[in-house]
C-alpha cells in the first residue's frame, strides 16, 4: 500500500462525489480499480475538450 493512500482516497472520492467515508470499505485493489478509472476518464474529457479548442 502506498504511503499516500490518504491522498488517493480522497482524489476518488472528491472525483466521483463520494461523501468522505465512501471509500473506507474498498479494499486496495478496488480502489486502484477506481482511480485507474478516474484517471481515464480524466485524460479522455481533456483529450475532447483540446480537440474542440482546434476547431
Amino acid at each position: 500500500m502506498p504511503a499516500n493512500v490518504r491522498d488517493i482516497v480522497a482524489d476518488v472520492t472528491h472525483f466521483y462525489g463520494w461523501g468522505p467515508r465512501d471509500a473506507g470499505g474498498l479494499t486496495w485493489t478496488e480502489l486502484a480499480q477506481w482511480l485507474a478509472q478516474a484517471r481515464r476518464i480524466q485524460h479522455a474529457a481533456q483529450q475532447a475538450a483540446e480537440k474542440s479548442r482546434v476547431r
